[in-house]
């Protein structure tokens, strides 16, 4: 659990989480939509505001010129 923490830290595990993030938030909103399901709408917004966290973090640490965050 250690290297996936140390990993989700790195700017590679920023991009990779925040592009599964957005994946899976793309596929509960199409189920949301075709079900009607208000579990599957907070579930998309959970993973949006998360895919879109690790990207404000990748951006972050471009722009302050880290390689990993703290």
């Amino acid at each position: 659990m250690q290297l996936l923490n140390r990993f989700h830290k790195t700017i590679t595990g920023l991009i990779l989480f925040g592009v599964i993030e957005l994946a899976l938030a793309y596929g509960a909103a199409s189920w949301a939509i075709d079900s009607g399901n208000l579990l599957l709408y907070v579930a998309t917004i959970v993973l949006v505001f998360g895919g879109l966290r690790n990207f404000a973090k990748l951006m972050s640490n471009v722009i302050h010129g880290k390689r990993q965050t703290n």
